[in-house]
């Protein structure tokens, strides 16, 4: 894959993981049971592009946007 630039996700472990993070420009489906951890992957993930100035969005059918912040705040992302 030459000449292809990534994405540093920001978050330790899932980075050594992926060894150079993720494609720019490529779309990634995060799947899994309830409780697994996707909502805060994906959060962590948006949180910190918007600490490089990059835009994000964060679509949930489940959670209110209340429960969903108070949620992220818990974990030490605060979205407000």
């Amino acid at each position: 894959m030459k000449n292809v630039k990534f994405v540093d996700l920001g978050i330790p472990g899932i980075q050594e993981f992926l060894r150079n993070g993720i494609p720019t420009e490529s779309s990634i489906l995060v799947a899994g049971n309830p409780g697994v951890g996707k909502t805060t992957l994906g959060a962590q993930f948006i949180y910190r592009g918007l600490e490089l100035g990059e835009p994000g969005i964060y679509i949930g059918f489940i959670e209110t946007e209340n429960e969903f912040l108070r949620h992220m705040r818990g974990l030490g992302l605060n979205f407000d």
